[in-house]
């Protein structure tokens, strides 16, 4: 006997129909087209097992999800980026994706000067995404002694394995590997410790600005665990056993990439009680906030992709130098300078160090003899490391941001890493809006 949820028929004949309109000639023979309705009711009434109306309410929500691989582990057997994925459910994810990239572009286009002129390709984009929320990942395999090499460059780390060179780590980029089975070893310098990788763990490379990229290991259970290189250092992944490595195509670089960016990990029982898949879908892509703000833009996929575009187009989220006209504690009007989490085209900023004004903490520039906001003499000794926007700028758009309090002397790119702590746990709710 076909298996019935709690709402009886009335929910299985909306089920089916779903899935009828999903699917079309994807769900198979009539065994098959069984199989998924009656997969999709038991989730009904796991999810909801005293709610009759809700389990109807959310019976098309889980249906796509189902539809898109979600809840029945697809993506762990996938082999080809639509294998599996209902034509319906696909093309809703086309669709949402889409309108989540409208949206998600807002924020740099009130941060960026120019780039409303020359905006970057929506379509394009949602296309990207797709694929990587769907099939995440590249296939690697590594025999015996074969490995994944690491080579530190003042502006780039270049990364090499069986599959040949890979795209370059630009600063502010990262490049994630997951080891599917095997286990091999992560080797650098003779200083430096060398660590395990076992089956299930994530390494993930960080280029950062000061010609140094950091290798995060996560495993499967336990904390992570840090590798750092400096210039012209190396580090390499060397195979003990066979391994399978899947390369991440999506390039956060997150911790909770594979949680929160893949489609097929949108779980009702693990998610926010109010998060639906279309929040959980916008969420990923323009970040965890209905009015997304750069601290929360920076754990999207939007950002990811804005950041690794070819130089002239590439963006970047950086501890940015804002300057505004204050009133100084002396009574007269000058100009005082802080950061600020901002947005920025990489081709129009430069790095700068500014040395912090140890009475009023404005951020001033070394070898100043004295600040130029409230003028006292005592600077902190250790630089802050800023990103400085070239020529003319309007940072008008910066006024509403809240400034970063940071040690001195971070790296932008480690300063990125602490400030994704702050929300890596971030539930999904009502992000869509």
């Amino acid at each position: 006997m076909e298996a019935r949820s709690p709402g009886g028929s009335a929910l299985h004949d909306v089920v089916a129909a779903e899935v009828c309109e999903l699917a079309g000639d994807d769900h198979g023979d009539a065994a098959d087209y069984a199989k998924h309705v009656n997969a999709i009711c038991r989730w009904l009434a796991r999810c909801f097992p005293a709610d009759p109306g809700a389990q109807r309410r959310r019976a098309a929500e889980l249906a796509l999800a189902y539809g898109l691989g979600a809840l029945r582990g697809l993506a762990a057997t996938a082999r080809t980026p639509l294998d599996g994925i209902w034509a319906g459910a696909a093309e809703w994810l086309r669709g949402e994706i889409a309108e989540a990239v409208g949206r998600g572009l807002e924020l740099p286009f009130a941060l960026v000067p120019g780039l409303a002129d020359y905006p970057p390709p929506e379509y394009e984009i949602a296309m990207d995404l797709f694929d990587w929320m769907v099939f995440p990942s590249l296939e690697c395999e590594l025999e015996i002694g074969e490995g994944i090499e690491f080579n530190d460059y003042p502006d780039r780390v270049e990364i090499r394995s069986s599959l040949g060179a890979s795209r370059p780590a630009l600063p502010g980029q990262r490049r994630t590997y997951l080891l599917r089975s095997g286990a091999a070893r992560v080797a650098g310098a003779a200083q430096i410790r060398g660590i395990d990788w076992f089956s299930g763990g994530r390494l993930i490379a960080r280029a950062g600005d000061v010609a140094c990229v950091c290798l995060r290991l996560i495993a499967p259970a336990g904390d992570p665990v840090e590798l750092p290189l400096s210039a012209y250092q190396f580090a390499s992944v060397l195979a003990e056993e066979f391994c399978w490595v899947e390369d991440l195509s999506c390039p956060c670089g997150r911790d909770t990439c594979p949680q929160k960016h893949r489609v097929s990990a949108f779980d009702p029982l693990r998610v926010h009680a109010k998060a639906t898949l279309r929040s959980f879908v916008h969420s990923a892509v323009k970040g965890p906030l209905p009015k997304p703000t750069p601290k929360s833009f920076r754990d999207g996929m939007l950002n990811a992709w804005l950041t690794n575009q070819p130089d002239g187009n590439r963006l970047r989220q950086v501890p940015l130098l804002r300057e505004r006209v204050l009133q100084s504690p002396t009574g007269h009007y000058a100009p005082f300078f802080d950061l600020v989490e901002g947005i920025i085209r990489v081709a129009d900023g430069a790095l700068a160090r500014r040395l912090r004004c140890g009475s009023c903490s404005s951020l001033e520039p070394g070898g100043a003899p004295a600040c130029g906001f409230c003028g006292g003499q005592s600077f902190r000794p250790a630089p802050v490391t800023a990103w400085v926007h070239q020529g003319r700028f309007d940072a008008a758009s910066l006024t509403d941001l809240e400034p970063i309090y940071s040690d001195p002397g971070l790296d932008p790119e480690e300063l990125a890493l602490r400030r994704e702590q702050e929300t890596q746990d971030t539930d999904w709710e009502g992000f869509c809006r």
